[in-house]
């Protein structure tokens, strides 16, 4: 059993950094995954083989080549990352891949799912935390660990914001997390409880990790249990010997996803003033009669939708997952519309615009919570409130998509 726990937790880990360097990719400057053509062909949100490889040696993700290939290997080895028509394994080439995540191409196990919801959990309460404090420091046999939780808490947390239909699904989802490794307890007692004991979130311990000792540890599991801890502390002391540019490289990375986990709405009045001239007015303003109002843009769609229309089963319209990073001045897209809300303009240099975000989409919903029916005031708020990262799920008409 210990080996299977072992096992799992090391999948977590590369889930968990993928994700997150699936995100610095992305906000890279220009970004790394982005659309790009071939023979007047688009391939949206891909990466290119060699760029990878040239990035994560400059960030010191990896040692080499070689290295930097291996790990991103190990992430297509789960199926996190594929070749665009699936025609190669990760190569040091001009060649197109792409996560899973972006295209919707899925295909994950049951655990990897497990960890994408782990995740995305954990970024909706760090964003709710103002409104419903999950989260907190504690102190425990002298030492302080950092975005811990009660599990009764947690629960709680998932009634208000309707994950789930009772408290038992609660737990249930609680000890889904606790054998993949995503949270881990605190304190000895039984699995995941509706009770007082604490649990933490690992995803903050792996921001900051390195791909390639992620990978190593891995590789050290699976080669021979019985020496992954002198392996582990192998892999530490090469990783802090290596350079003094190593470790201002890992600071600069922690404080970079601190400064990026700071831009909540209402931070500070500037910043909400900048973020409202690139996004959309704010919250409180009272709603206008776009028609009626002649400084108002006029709208992008072409013609008048209803939600009944975009409900039925039977429209024109795919559905898409787009994951757009904040940047410092905002997402770089503005919605407009009562019901249904529309993407009425978006920023060319802006992330939106990288993720894949396109005028006249239609917004189906906004970090997992169904908004067809939301005013663009009220989408615009719950947009704002994410903490870094927005989910959408967009919905285009098949001859745009």
């Amino acid at each position: 059993m210990a080996q299977n726990t072992d096992s799992r937790s090391r999948k977590t880990d590369l889930v968990i950094t993928s994700e997150y360097l699936r995100l610095r990719l992305y906000f890279e400057q220009p970004p790394l995954i982005k659309d790009r053509r071939y023979h007047a062909r688009l391939y949206q949100k891909c990466f290119i083989g060699r760029e990878v490889v040239d990035w994560l040696i400059e960030h010191l993700e990896a040692s080499d080549r070689i290295m930097a290939v291996k790990c991103v290997r190990a992430l297509q080895d789960i199926g996190l990352i594929h070749h665009v028509c699936d025609d190669h394994v990760f190569k040091d080439q001009m060649l197109f891949y792409r996560f899973r995540r972006d295209d919707g191409s899925g295909g994950f196990d049951k655990e990897i799912q497990l960890i994408f919801q782990a995740i995305d959990l954990y970024n909706r309460i760090l964003a709710d935390q103002k409104k419903f404090v999950v989260l907190q420091d504690i102190q425990y046999n002298d030492q302080v660990f950092k975005t811990c939780f009660l599990a009764r808490r947690f629960v709680d947390w998932l009634v208000v914001n309707a994950e789930i239909q009772s408290r038992d699904e609660g737990v249930e989802i609680g000890k889904a997390f606790l054998r993949t490794g995503v949270i881990k307890q605190l304190s000895p007692g039984p699995s995941f409880q509706d009770d007082n004991l604490y649990y933490q979130f690992t995803v903050e311990d792996m921001k900051s990790c390195k791909l390639m000792n992620v990978v190593n540890t891995s590789d050290s599991d699976n080669n021979n249990n019985n020496n992954n801890n002198n392996n582990n502390n192998k892999n530490n002391k090469q990783s802090t010997a290596s350079t003094q540019n190593d470790a201002t490289q890992k600071r600069n990375i922690v404080r970079f996803y601190d400064d990026m986990a700071k831009f909540q709405i209402n931070k500070s009045k500037e910043m909400n003033r900048r973020r409202y001239s690139s996004f959309e007015t704010p919250p409180n303003t009272p709603p206008s009669h776009m028609d009626n109002n002649p400084i108002s843009p006029r709208p992008v769609v072409l013609r008048n939708v209803s939600v009944e229309e975009l409900e039925d089963k039977r429209n024109p319209y795919v559905m898409t997952k787009i994951s757009v990073l904040r940047d410092a001045v905002g997402y770089g897209f503005v919605v407009r519309g009562t019901t249904p809300v529309y993407v009425q303009t978006v920023d060319p240099d802006g992330p939106a615009a990288a993720a894949g975000v396109k005028i006249r989409q239609y917004i189906y919903s906004v970090n997992g919570k169904h908004v067809l029916r939301w005013s663009h005031h009220q989408v615009a708020e719950e947009i704002l409130n994410s903490p870094n990262v927005v989910e959408l799920v967009v919905m285009n008409h098949f001859r745009g998509s």
